[in-house]
């Protein structure tokens, strides 16, 4: 079957779309319905009429959860100003997720000029966006994603290269055989090298490039 997309128009939709499906030989092209459509798509199929294509829907008005987050941070600074530490801490309420307290501690120590190194070590958690949840894609099941890492990294005159090294206990990802979001199950670990290219270009504008290996 070919739809040309060409002509391509998208509109807000009010109301809740009925099932459709347009059929050409054995090729079926299936708008599910019975959602509300953030867009709908029409393209043009074969016979030069209009098809609705919808992929990314859910009903913001029904489907969403409540969050009430308390941060607090600090920073201290020693020996002349040549030692930081900083500490942060996060409590978060949810109505549909267990509340969680998160942190993150960190220190830099410049030893000569602008050459200095750091370290941090922080947890994190990470719940599932109203897309993973209630999109068609989403999966209303699924956990919040439990984090903890650090890193060490050392910068001179604009240059720096850090190593992170990241865990994280039901990561959310999405799996191709089933065409949803799901947890992967145990621990993931993320880690590997991240160099970094700061300059400043003119006043409050700077170029900044980060690769990661």
């Amino acid at each position: 079957m070919a739809i040309s997309f060409a002509n391509t128009k998208g509109k807000a939709q009010s109301n809740k779309v009925d099932t459709y499906a347009y059929k050409d030989g054995d090729n079926v092209v299936r708008l599910v319905g019975g959602v509300l459509p953030r867009y709908v798509y029409w393209v043009k199929g074969t016979n030069n009429k209009d098809i609705p294509i919808e992929c990314l829907a859910f009903n913001r008005e029904n489907e969403k959860f409540d969050n009430k987050g308390l941060f607090v941070t600090n920073s201290n600074k020693f020996f002349e100003n040549k030692t930081i530490i900083t500490e942060s801490l996060r409590n978060d309420d949810y109505d549909k997720f267990d509340d969680k307290t998160t942190g993150k501690v960190g220190i830099k120590q410049y030893i000569w000029n602008e050459l200095n190194v750091s370290s941090n070590y922080g947890t994190a958690y990470n719940v599932p966006t109203l897309y993973n949840l209630y999109s068609i894609y989403g999966n209303k099941d699924l956990n919040p994603e439990k984090t903890k890492g650090y890193d060490f990294g050392v910068e001179y005159l604009g240059l720096s290269a850090i190593y992170f090294d990241t865990k994280i206990d039901d990561m959310i990802d999405y799996d191709s055989n089933v065409s949803k979001y799901g947890n992967i199950r145990g621990t993931s670990n993320l880690k590997g090298y991240e160099l970094g290219y700061k300059k400043a270009v003119i006043e409050d504008i700077f170029l900044n490039q980060v690769i990661t290996l």
